[in-house]
This record gives C-alpha cells, sequence and structure tokens, in this order.
C-alpha cells in the first residue's frame, strides 16, 4: 500500500487522532492549572478543562471536513464515464497531411486564420456530418422495411 493511497482516509484519521491527543492534552493542562495555589490558574484550569476540548473538536472538523472532500471527489472521479473526444482543435491542426487530419478530427483544413474560412470549414463540417447522418438513417430505415415486408 503506497502512502499516498487513500490519502482522504488518512487525513480523517490524522484528524480524529489530533482530537483525541489535544483535547487529551488540554484535559492536563487544565488539571495541572487546578493544582497550583494561585487562584488565576484555578479560573484558567476550569475554562481549559471545559472549552480546550471542545475548542479541539471543532477545530479538528476542517481537517476531517477536507479529508472527506477528497474522499467524495475520488469516488466521483471514479463514477464519471471516460471523456468523449471531440475535434476541438478543427482549424488548426498541429501536425499531418491535411488529409490525415481530416481523417483523425473529420475537420476540414484552413491554413489561415480568416474568420470567414473558419465559419465555411465549420459549415462544412456540419454538411458532411448531417450528410453521413443522413446515409446512415436511409440504410436503416431500408433494413427496417425488410424486416417488415
Amino acid at each position: 500500500m503506497n502512502m499516498y493511497d487513500s490519502i482522504g482516509e488518512k487525513i480523517k484519521l490524522l484528524a480524529k487522532l489530533l482530537a483525541w491527543i489535544t483535547s487529551g492534552g488540554f484535559v492536563v493542562w487544565g488539571i495541572i492549572l487546578l493544582d497550583t495555589n494561585k487562584s488565576d490558574g484555578a479560573i484558567q484550569g476550569i475554562l481549559l478543562l471545559l472549552l480546550g476540548p471542545l475548542f479541539s473538536w471543532m477545530f479538528t472538523w476542517l481537517m476531517y471536513g477536507f479529508g472527506e472532500l477528497i474522499q467524495n471527489t475520488e469516488n466521483i472521479l471514479l463514477r464519471l464515464p471516460p471523456p468523449v473526444q471531440t475535434p476541438d482543435n478543427i482549424f488548426e491542426p498541429t501536425q499531418g497531411t491535411p488529409d490525415t487530419i481530416r481523417h483523425i478530427t473529420g475537420a476540414s483544413y484552413v491554413p489561415s486564420n480568416d474568420l470567414a474560412n473558419k465559419l465555411t470549414a465549420l459549415e462544412s463540417w456540419k454538411n458532411e456530418l448531417e450528410e453521413e447522418y443522413n446515409i446512415k438513417k436511409t440504410d436503416l430505415l431500408q433494413e427496417l422495411n425488410r424486416y417488415e415486408l
């Protein structure tokens, strides 16, 4: 097991341990202050006995909450489907010939940064996809009609 595996659970465990250790430390410190002969020590001891564990518990909530946040984020990431590949750079491909890029991205190669050319390329890409969709739809409808006869 790696030191960084399940880090959210480890942070939560550390928060619990720190809460118990610091609460115990405040109780011991409060008893020591109560045992002193000074009147201020008795008041401080009582305050430490009452408020010390409470503050210790409250401050470790932040650490525990951070561990919970990490653990929940890991669970969400595990349940997400893999990302869908889309042609995100259809206007300025970085490598390959225009035919290769067209095959990979489904986009028309546009070497210019002119907005009108980009819009034309985008429309062309849309039309090609619509044509492909219509062809596949027609094929499926014909196949369906064959089975219905």
